[in-house]
This record gives C-alpha cells, sequence and structure tokens, in this order.
C-alpha cells in the first residue's frame, strides 16, 4: 500500500476532476438534445462551454505541478450523467422530466463544487499559488451553474405548480352537472 502524502491526494483529487470534467464534455451534449426547457438547453450549453475551459484550466494545473491528470475515471459524475441521460428518455410531463434532469445536475455541480474546494485547499497548504488562481476560476464558474440550476429549477417546479392550481381536476369535472 502507497503512503498517502498530501501532495499524493492532491493528484488523485485533480485526477478524479479531471475524468468528471472529460466525461461531462461527452454527456451534456445528448442531454441538450434531450431537454424540452429552452432555458436548460442554454445553461446546459453554457455550462459545456465552462467544461471546456475548466479541462484547459486544469491541463495548465498538471503543466505547473509536472504531472498528467488523463486517464482517471469519476463513476459518480459517470453515474449521475447516466441518470440523466435516462430521465430524457422517460415519457411524461416535459416540465417534471426537466425539473428532474435539473435536480440530478444540481448534485454533479455540488459535487464538482465540493471537489474543486478541497483541492484549493490543498493547494493553499502546499504553497501552489499558481495552480490555486486556476482552481479559483472553476470553481467561481461551478458555484454561478450551481446558482442558476437552481433558479431554474424553482422555476420551473413553481411553473407546474401554478399550471396544477389552475388547471380543473378530473374529479371536479365529473362531479359537474351535466347540462342537458
Amino acid at each position: 500500500m502507497a503512503f498517502l502524502t498530501l501532495y499524493s491526494l492532491l493528484l488523485e483529487q485533480l485526477r478524479v476532476l479531471y475524468g468528471a470534467e472529460t466525461h461531462l464534455t461527452k454527456a451534456l451534449p445528448r442531454l441538450i438534445e434531450g431537454v424540452a426547457s429552452s432555458e436548460l438547453k442554454s445553461l446546459l450549453t453554457q455550462h459545456l462551454e465552462e467544461t471546456e475551459n475548466h479541462i484547459e484550466r486544469l491541463d495548465i494545473v498538471a503543466t505547473q505541478l509536472h504531472e498528467k491528470l488523463a486517464g482517471q475515471r469519476c463513476r459518480m459524475v459517470e453515474g449521475l450523467m447516466r441518470e440523466a441521460a435516462e430521465l430524457t428518455e422517460r415519457r411524461g410531463d416535459e416540465s417534471v422530466l426537466d425539473a428532474a434532469v435539473i435536480g440530478v445536475m444540481r448534485i454533479v455541480e455540488s459535487y464538482e463544487r465540493s471537489s474543486y474546494e478541497v483541492v484549493r485547499g490543498l493547494l493553499e497548504v502546499l504553497g501552489e499559488a499558481e495552480a490555486l488562481k486556476a482552481i479559483d476560476r472553476n470553481l467561481l464558474d461551478e458555484n454561478r451553474c450551481e446558482q442558476s440550476m437552481t433558479v431554474l429549477f424553482e422555476d420551473i417546479i413553481d411553473s407546474i405548480h401554478e399550471s396544477a392550481h389552475h388547471a380543473p381536476s378530473p374529479a371536479a369535472s365529473e362531479e359537474s352537472p351535466s347540462v342537458g
């Protein structure tokens, strides 16, 4: 068993993050095609572009540390993205399905944000100021994306709730006396 140092922990965390970001660039286009909301399509498209920037910044960090990050999978993000893709294949109210996809994406964003915070703390302790700048930019993007997902989620579920309160219930229409 290898001795775990702060530096090796940092590399492990960076590699998993790199795997997560790389997987997202492959999985997000499928989600973008599968969701109904134009706002959600736009948000996911923006996140795809940011994710590509995250990978570039992680490559910069790898260069600064004289390390390679590619090759590690992030099974958590892979599983969550598979779950989100399966939601886009279900039948039902498109708004509810979009809300479900956002729910999964919020979990992904929370995971990424937390992972970047761990990496940030390790870089800070290890005195890697230049690498810290790139991670801070990625963390800022992740925070902004998570906030945008939360706002859109709340808007969609409020809209669904509002529609449900204005639609006649099936029981009410059956109880109405027929004219004739």
